[in-house]
């Protein structure tokens, strides 16, 4: 479904994080094949499925060196594209943090980002999976470390995107996915049920439940 939001959702065990390794294409499903707009996805063309995909996952990976080089991450700054930059930083709403800083987005985040917050580390991290402009975008419960304020608004600006990219997030906590067009819900392994939120919260007892605790 491109350019559609899709979410996987289910309670913990319950497989979301092996289908996610599936479609990312880390590991290889027993039984089953992947079509990507009808056509096969094989070992020669994973690659190039990877490249057009942004990840963001539960726990980033900060690198010891600037807000800057942690969004282009490993390109030389003379190759880097400030206005690129300035777009995934204004969309993962990085920009007030960034100009409250002496140093700007030149400012250091130390070893695993240890000077900076785990909210203010998710948002470099989703400002990093939006640089290269990817036409998918994964969300591995992405927003579990930001306070609810700023969770809307990242999920606001997400959801804004939807009619440029695909868009598939994985989370526990169904409030990030209400405007998602379809949910899967996971139980053990196996999609128990699927659709929107609304049609899931009406139909499924144990996508209620979640929803409740959410």
């Amino acid at each position: 479904m491109k350019n559609n939001k899709i979410a996987i959702v289910g309670a913990s065990g319950s497989g979301k994080s092996t289908l996610l390794d599936i479609f990312l294409c880390l590991i290889t499903a027993d039984t089953g094949k992947i079509l990507i707009d009808g056509i096969l996805l094989d070992p020669s063309s994973i690659r190039e499925f990877q490249n057009n995909i942004g990840f963001v996952p539960q726990t980033p990976f900060l690198s010891d060196g600037s807000i800057l080089e942690n969004i282009s991450f490993g390109l030389p700054k003379d190759k880097i594209d400030m206005n690129a930059i300035e777009d995934a930083v204004k969309l993962a709403q990085l920009d007030d943090f960034i100009s409250s800083l002496p140093l700007g987005i030149d400012t250091l985040v130390g070893e695993r980002g240890v000077q900076i917050s785990g909210g203010q580390k998710q948002r470099i991290s989703i400002a990093r999976s939006l640089y290269s402009k990817p036409s998918i975008l994964v969300f591995d419960e992405a927003t579990s470390a930001l306070d609810g304020n700023t969770e809307a608004d990242v999920m606001h600006e997400i959801n804004n995107l939807s009619s440029q990219k695909t868009i598939l997030i994985v989370a526990h906590r169904l409030s990030t996915v209400k405007k998602c067009d379809k949910i899967y819900f996971l139980n053990d392994g196996i999609v128990e049920d699927s659709g929107t939120y609304e049609e899931l919260f009406d139909r499924n007892d144990a996508f209620q439940e979640m929803a409740k605790k959410s």
